[in-house]
């Protein structure tokens, strides 16, 4: 196991204290697993296939790929997760109330977006999508997300705006 640890570090291209500060330990303990002088315990294990997309049995047994391929919509899921995580839960909470309040119409137009997304052109039948990296679905979600910012900050100044004249009681 110690060559394959130094062999995924390797592969993320981080330093033994990088790798360290990813699962909340020192470079001493990484550099003892790597010369094998000690042995992570089950739980270490854990986490590293977690932070890091690891498959458990690479990593234990050399078996298999180094890496677990992810699903189309658990990329999609992580790069909503990331691309929200640095946002207030109040702003979470507004997001999910504005896509709670969209009409019919609205909600298609985001089911549609969300399709192309996932490369499915017919809702009833999925098609083959084409590979998206992690950097291409975030770019998608930033680009929607901004046109959802610019909704907001429309819908915001419509609201605001002063009553007509001609309106007023």
């Amino acid at each position: 196991m110690n060559k394959r640890l130094k062999a995924l570090r390797r592969a993320l291209g981080l330093t033994q204290i990088e790798f360290a500060a990813r699962i909340g330990t020192v470079q001493n303990t990484i550099t003892g697993y790597e010369t094998g002088r000690r042995n992570p315990s089950s739980s270490v294990i854990n986490l590293i296939c977690k932070e890091f997309g690891v498959s458990e049995s690479w990593l234990r047994t050399g078996s298999g790929g180094m890496f677990i391929q992810k699903t189309r919509s658990d990329a999609l899921k992580e790069a909503v997760d990331k691309l929200l995580s640095n946002e207030t839960a109040d702003f979470r909470s507004r997001l999910v109330v504005a896509l709670a309040a969209l009409d019919e119409k609205q909600i298609d137009a985001v089911e549609t977006f969300v399709r192309q997304l996932a490369g499915e052109s017919d809702p009833a039948k999925p098609a083959a999508a084409p590979e998206l990296t992690d950097d291409g679905i975030e770019a998608e979600l930033e680009d929607y997300r901004q046109e959802l910012l610019a909704a907001r900050e429309t819908q915001r100044e419509t609201s605001a705006s002063p009553v007509p004249a001609d309106k007023e009681a």
